[in-house]
């Protein structure tokens, strides 16, 4: 259709230069005769400034208005040269005009499926009785506009052209084609064409007349390529031959491009083969004929495609197989060791859509201290040029500092439009699903936003203490019998760091963790924050745990946990322990050494005391407050000055021992323990860096079955390895008992 419309423009312009020379022969108005010659559907506008001449002719103004499209021109002037010859009468030495616009109309109204294929082949009009007449002439057109839809297009001329020499330059937008010619021999041109835009080229190029059809060769030059011995050539043949649907251009092409960054020190050499015939199809084939990479053990192939019908119309473009097999290359801190996969996949130019799909793909990426290998059975990328998806599933197999971590399988998915590239990942271990995370970054540069969650409630806890064990020898200790948990966290990326809010909640947790159990932990919902402060709490979090078990059974717990410039705080717990109550306020975390905090025994029985000490022969009535200043020194917790103070109550002690085998002064002791009727009962308490904890007492009392009741009073040292008794009163084991018989009484 273009072809067409730029011929009727032709035809009205041939039109008016024939007005023009018949006017003045028989004194007819120019314009009146133009619009008698013209055909019906062409509507001369303006036709003035004529004059014609033995020696040329000029024309000021031309406007001409057809269903093809509008034309102006400005200062049209020819040269021509009278000959005593009655085949060519006159012979043109050359043509100008200084404007010439040509807008053409986008009417389609007159094209229909089964139209006739235009060739584009020519005749051969160097065969024709008027081009001895012509050939010579030059033509000089300072600017020449065409408006073609929503696109224009300006040739502009520095001088006059001819078909000996000539320089043109035709712009579009921001794109900008220059070439030049010059004849250096009768069959042989030289010349060089350079485009400028997105991505620049160059070419300097032979084309060799071989008695009807044309040889061009020449080499291609690309500032933003790095391109090695690039050649093309190509056989054309522009005039009619009679065969429809023949060759109309036969091209070759071959260059060797150097691949940018991670690639470096690799090339890929490219050869090219095409063919487009008379009514404009054509295919264009691409493979690669050569790699060379400094990795002997590493290919990469293309075989590729381009085929489109008449006229140019259904390009699509086919990637029959791109293989490849890249190692040792560095990511900018990250090195892939290997990667390897296959690719193929289809595009389709006109609806600008076509989809991509890997083979299967295996890849392993290292950094020090860990490495991961990568393995797909495929991804699958569809989608347009505003608009894609990318999607698969692959499997992780990690290693940290030699030990193998558990496999993960990852459910993988990219979307990218003109706005931002997105990705949805899920994740899966062994032990259940490890949660979703999303992201979202924008192509504009602003900040990626991200969100995950998480939930534990199916996980198989056992496996997961299994197959962790191996990484984090800590880990043996620990026994989940029951823990939900959900996480939700959102935040963003951007140049100032990460920020990020978390919200969740804990439930039914019943787990142990070397000696210590504990039942039915419960955390309200809570919200944290994490920023380049740290992580917080937005508001206070609360908890509750039914049981507790350390050696000193605690239940009935609840608390707060808060943050301040230090750190983390409880910043107060309660609950019940030994017949009374345990309170804890103001307890630091163990970031950093230093004291921890008191824990507080309020009203306590003194019973239940010596029943957790598991003390033989010893029986107490009566209650008592104690205060345990901690502190946490080198990885352990230290009792500075712990203090504790009884009521009146009644001590007897019975010695399972021969009285013979006593002491005299531990038999006296004894005698005064075996029911001691106390009124004050104070002791001193601290534990060492050993574990080691003291007792330094002093009890104010009488015995009635002693020295008639006189009232005495006892100074008494007692030392115990605290981490022993713990041990021997809670082995791991039971306290895993102790955690299973609290969960299934709760079911």
């Amino acid at each position: 259709m273009r072809r067409t419309r730029f011929l009727l423009g032709a035809l009205g312009l041939a039109v008016i230069v024939t007005a023009v020379s018949a006017a003045l022969m028989t004194r007819v108005s120019a314009i009146e005769l133009a619009r008698w010659l013209a055909p019906a559907t062409v509507d001369v506008k303006d036709l003035s400034g004529v004059s014609v001449g033995w020696r040329g002719g000029e024309v000021k103004r031309v406007e001409v208005v057809s269903p093809g499209g509008h034309l102006i021109a400005h200062d049209i002037m020819w040269h021509w040269v009278p000959r005593l010859s009655l085949e060519h009468p006159i012979t043109l030495v050359s043509a100008s005009l200084s404007n010439l616009g040509l807008r053409v109309s986008p009417d389609t109204s007159s094209v229909s499926d089964d139209a006739p294929e235009m060739p584009l082949q020519l005749t051969d009009f160097r065969q024709s009785s008027w081009w001895p007449a012509v050939r010579g002439a030059t033509l000089y057109a300072a600017r020449l506009e065409v408006q073609l839809e929503d696109q224009a297009i300006t040739l502009l001329m520095d001088a006059p052209i001819s078909s000996q020499q000539g320089h043109v330059v035709v712009r579009s937008q921001d794109d900008r084609l220059e070439f030049a010619w010059e004849q250096r021999a009768p069959a042989e041109w030289r010349g060089t064409a350079s485009v400028t835009g997105a991505m620049p080229l160059s070419s300097s190029w032979v084309m060799i007349d071989n008695a009807g059809h044309f040889t061009i060769s020449g080499d291609i030059q690309s500032p933003g390529i790095p391109v090695s011995g690039s050649q093309w050539s190509a056989d054309v043949h522009p005039f009619l031959d009679g065969q429809p649907n023949a060759a109309l251009m036969i091209f070759t092409t071959e260059a060797m491009l150097y691949l940018p960054s991670p690639l470096l020190g690799r090339s890929l050499t490219i050869e090219a083969s095409g063919e487009i015939d008379t009514v404009g199809a054509g295919t264009l084939k691409m493979i690669t004929s050569d790699y060379a990479s400094p990795s002997q053990d590493e290919w990469l192939a293309i075989d590729a495609e381009v085929v489109w019908e008449a006229s140019f119309s259904n390009p699509e473009a086919t990637l029959n197989q791109g293989e490849m097999r890249l190692r040792e290359i560095d990511l900018y801190g990250t090195q892939l060791n290997e990667f390897s996969t296959r690719i193929f996949g289809t595009w389709d130019f006109e609806a600008a859509s076509g989809q991509l799909e890997t083979g299967e793909l295996q890849a392993l990426i290292s950094s020090p201290g860990w490495q991961a290998a990568l393995s797909s059975s495929g991804f699958l990328a569809e989608g347009a040029l505003d608009e894609s998806r990318l999607s698969g599933s692959l499997q992780i197999a990690p290693v940290l500092e030699d030990q193998p971590l558990p496999v993960v399988d990852a459910i993988v998915s990219l979307a990218l439009d003109d706005a931002r590239v997105a990705a949805d990942i899920e994740g899966f271990a062994p032990w259940g699903a490890l949660g979703k995370v999303r992201l979202a970054a924008p192509l504009a540069g602003a900040a990626t936003r991200f969100s995950a969650t998480l939930n534990t409630a199916l996980w198989d806890w056992p496996m997961m203490v299994t197959s962790l064990t191996s990484l984090f020898p800590e880990m043996a200790e620990l026994e989940v019998t029951s823990l939900s948990s959900r996480v939700e966290l959102t935040g963003e990326l951007s140049e100032q760091g990460v920020a990020a809010d978390v919200q969740g909640q804990i439930s039914d947790g019943y787990f142990s963790f070397g000696t210590v159990g504990v039942a039915d932990l419960d955390v309200a919902p809570f919200a944290l924050r994490f920023d380049d402060i740290g992580l917080r709490p937005v508001d206070a979090v609360n908890f509750t745990v039914a049981a507790v078990n350390a050696g000193v059974p605690v239940s009935d717990m609840m608390g707060r946990l808060s943050r301040d410039e230090a750190g983390w705080v409880l910043a107060h717990a309660e609950g019940a322990a030994l017949g009374g109550q345990l309170v804890i306020d103001q307890f630091r975390d163990f970031s950093r050494d230093g004291p921890l905090g008191t824990v507080y025994f309020n009203d306590i029985d003194l019973a239940a005391v010596v029943d957790v000490a598991g003390t033989q022969g010893v029986e107490i009535q009566g209650r008592a407050n104690a205060s345990l200043p901690l502190r946490w020194q080198s990885g352990a917790v230290l009792i500075d000055a712990g203090r504790l103070s009884g009521t009146p109550g009644v001590l007897k002690y019975q010695p399972d021992m021969d009285p013979a085998q006593i002491d005299q002064r531990v038999g006296a002791v004894a005698a005064a323990l075996s029911n001691l009727q106390f009124e004050e009962l104070d002791a001193d308490i601290t534990l060492d860096e050993a574990g080691v904890m003291f007792f330094r007492t002093s009890v104010l009392g009488s015995n009635p079955d002693y020295q008639a009741g006189r009232q005495v009073k006892l100074n008494l040292t007692l030392e115990n390895n605290l981490l022993s008794l713990m041990q021997s009163l809670q082995t791991i084991d039971s306290v895993n008992v102790w955690v299973t018989r609290q969960f299934e009484q709760q079911q």
